[in-house]
């Protein structure tokens, strides 16, 4: 299984195919984009290239990396909620040029910043709404279609934290999961993010037991079960770990496991080795409660999950209290859209509609108002 997306660009052009004039050539295209570290990450996990074809996808590259960097379009982007309402997601606009810079654009923007939590949960929810759920652009050309499906894949697994708990469940119980490891997100990241974004501790503890449930019912075959040849899910290998490790799930035990000959057989190459490996620690960190309340030491996992905790809704002040925190960034314009967003996401995961009222507009005052 190779992993094309982790290539340099400039290692690529040094392979091409064809005769030393057209490799000098690619050579020194590539050098003249001057990519960045992060600007390589996002069009290689876009574009996909490879030496076979690498004078196509240069003019891919040149054609939309000054739209990327802002230097195209007005450096247009999505920058607050009003401007991501207000998008127009249809198969027509969808295949401008233009368009897909400025998603681009505001990608590369985003990287995961509070102030654009509201802009980001509002471009992937009309995206959601385009695509039945499924972000499969399957009404556009093949190659138009991959390309939204993969940078939806980045803004959702860069940006996790500020995503509804579908969207969130959606990545961690499909194929989202894996591919994002093989553009090289770092999926054990935006998962922590994702849990310690919420300060109300039961919040953390139920949302990191809904992740592990949908995490082990994952859909997607990964690796060949070296006893009967078949592929198998995650969920083999994860029992399979399970009584490894005595249900400790902890680090050394990990370590070991991946050690054994016995554990993969033949079959299963180094890299399928270890995607399996990050998600099992990913699992282990889920249940062991480490995402919830990290130890001190970062190195060492626990072993010993909590104390399982009664779902209980948070009160009335801590919500408020970590809904304003959520939107401390934005303008006051944007504010109001915001919480009420915050709210109704917090009231349909606790399933009380009085949540959604807490924020309200007073007409007498004409402004929105907390309820005491």
């Amino acid at each position: 299984m190779d992993n094309q997306f982790k290539t340099k660009l400039a290692d690529l052009c040094s392979q091409a195919f064809g005769d030393e004039n057209e490799r000098k050539d690619a050579i020194a295209r590539c050098a003249n984009l001057g990519l960045s570290s992060r600007e390589e990450f996002i069009l290689n996990a876009i574009f996909g290239p490879t030496q076979e074809n690498i004078i196509v996808f240069l003019r891919l590259y040149e054609t939309y990396l000054p739209y990327l960097r802002g230097q195209k379009d007005n450096g247009r982007f999505i920058g607050d909620w009003k401007s991501a309402n207000t998008l127009i997601v249809d198969s027509f606009n969808l295949t401008k040029v233009e368009t897909f810079g400025m998603y681009l654009h505001s990608l590369f923007a985003w990287n995961g910043q509070v102030k654009y939590g509201s802009s980001i949960s509002e471009v992937v929810k009309k995206f959601e709404e385009y695509t039945s759920g499924t972000f499969d652009f399957t009404d556009l050309s093949e190659v138009w279609s991959e390309a939204y499906y993969r940078l939806s894949l980045l803004i959702v697994s860069e940006n996790l934290q500020f995503l509804p708990e579908n969207i969130q469940m959606l990545f961690v119980g499909t194929n989202m999961l894996f591919e994002s490891m093989v553009f090289g997100v770092n999926v054990d990241k935006c998962i922590n993010q994702s849990i310690s974004y919420y300060p109300v501790l039961k919040i953390r503890h139920e949302l990191s037991s809904a992740f592990a449930v949908f995490l082990y019912g994952n859909d997607q075959t990964i690796g060949v079960n070296p006893e009967t040849g078949e592929p198998t899910l995650l969920a083999y290998w994860i029992d399979k770990f399970e009584i490894f490790s005595n249900k400790k799930f902890d680090g050394l035990s990990l370590i070991n496991f991946v050690k054994e000959d016995t554990t993969w057989g033949t079959q299963n190459d180094n890299y399928v080795r270890q995607v399996i490996q990050s998600v099992l620690m990913i699992y282990g960190h889920l249940v062991s409660g480490y995402y919830v309340t990290p130890p001190t030491d970062e190195s060492v996992v626990r072993i010993s999950p909590p104390e399982p905790i009664e779902p209980e809704v948070p009160s009335h002040e801590d919500i408020k209290e970590m809904v304003q925190e959520e939107v401390v960034d934005l303008s006051d314009d944007d504010k109001p859209a915001a919480i009420i967003d915050s709210l109704n996401d917090i009231s349909t995961h606790y399933n009380d509609p009085a949540i959604a009222d807490l924020y309200y507009f007073d007409e007498q005052s004409n402004e929105f108002k907390w309820r005491e």
